[in-house]
């Protein structure tokens, strides 16, 4: 940036900052501003200081303020901020103005409910126009006769269901690429997957692992429906033990559930151990060995029932020293846009075991 700052700085010379009538915070100072600081000067370090967000955060916590907007095609500064609450023990909110490839009025007016409930006054002349009247209730005692009409997407939000991304209906293409002797089957990864997603919005917390796991039957997905099955994952006790279970859609409500793998949740922090390897020093040990060709694996593997299609094939390459055996994975770029709501994208995960076959 700096060479073209004398052209930068030209450009922007008759640009005069007004005194802000709203509180103005800048993440390029940190700080609060009265507006007149905005000058060429500060639309060159704009562009080339770097963004001071956790210090403009601050700079508003501290002054009081707790509701926030963010205002974009997609929401990418929660995160950040919601760590800041939590690490502050702050009782704030942040809200998403819109959502990649969520409908974006059902978004916005999430995020204006969630707005509402902690008391921020809403313009209801422009939610609801202003020739609206309103409706006296009945002095009469009711009848509590219930003639509610809800769709079951909006209950099972009212509810506060969880839907993880990997259940939803477009995830099916992606399965289809997942076969065993020509049966499209939820992969185990998956499973882990769901159980791993549950129990951070269960527990809340960063600091888990997963263990005693079992897989008791295939979750085999049929092919000719949009709605074949109902998955659901139930925490039977208090030590964190979890089933995942599925029935069909169309079901009873009496029918019976079929249990496809179980686990536990572990949250002692104690018994968590983990190691560290070094990864130059594991290719280090295959640094002379040929590259085996991934495409022959593929074949290998299709030929014993084992069909994977191209995006559930994410290695990219695979080398043999002895009796191990090196991959380097990569997610197909397909699905790359959804991995940022998984732990660990299952068709990655998926393919770290491929090598186990090799």
């Amino acid at each position: 940036m700096e060479p073209i700052k004398g052209i930068m700085s030209r450009s922007l010379a008759d640009i005069r900052g007004a005194k802000a009538t709203t509180p103005l915070f800048s993440t390029v100072t940190g700080r609060r501003e009265d507006g007149k600081h905005l000058t060429a000067d500060y639309w060159f370090q704009n562009a080339r200081q770097p963004v001071l967000f956790t210090n403009a955060m601050n700079s508003m916590l501290s002054e009081g303020f707790d509701t926030f907007v963010e205002i974009g095609p997609h929401p990418v500064l929660i995160a950040g901020a919601e760590a800041l609450f939590k690490k502050r023990d702050r009782d704030c909110v942040i809200a998403p103005a819109m959502t990649r490839k969520e409908p974006e009025v059902t978004v916005f007016l999430q995020s204006l409910a969630r707005l509402a409930a902690r008391g921020v006054e809403l313009n209801s002349d422009v939610l609801f126009g202003s020739g609206r009247r309103y409706v006296r209730l009945p002095k009469y005692p009711w009848q509590h006769a219930r003639h509610w009409f809800e769709p079951p997407a909006a209950a099972a939000l009212r509810h506060g269901r969880f839907e993880h991304p990997f259940l939803k209906r477009q995830t099916q293409l992606v399965l289809r690429d997942h076969q065993v002797d020509g049966e499209i089957v939820f992969p185990g990864t998956g499973h882990l997957e769901l159980a791993w997603a549950v129990a951070k919005e269960q527990f809340r917390l960063d600091s888990f692992f997963l263990e005693d796991l079992n897989f008791d039957s295939p979750l085999i997905l049929p092919d000719n429906s949009r709605h074949p099955l109902e998955v659901r994952l139930e925490i039977v006790s208090g030590e964190g033990d979890y089933r995942i279970c599925s029935r069909p859609a169309d079901a009873s409500a009496d029918s019976q559930w079929s249990r496809h793998s179980s686990g536990r949740i572990n949250t002692a922090h104690d018994r968590f151990e983990k190691t560290v390897a070094s990864l130059a020093d594991i290719k280090e040990q295959f640094r002379d060995e040929e590259l085996q060709s991934v495409e022959q694996f593929y074949e290998n593997l299709h030929d014993a029932g084992l069909s994977y299609g191209e995006r559930f094939r994410c290695i990219q390459q695979l080398q043999h020293h002895g009796q191990d055996w090196l991959a380097q994975l990569q997610l197909p770029d397909e699905l790359l846009h959804e991995s940022h709501r998984n732990n660990i994208h299952p068709a990655l995960l998926d393919s770290c075991l491929h090598v186990l076959f090799a």
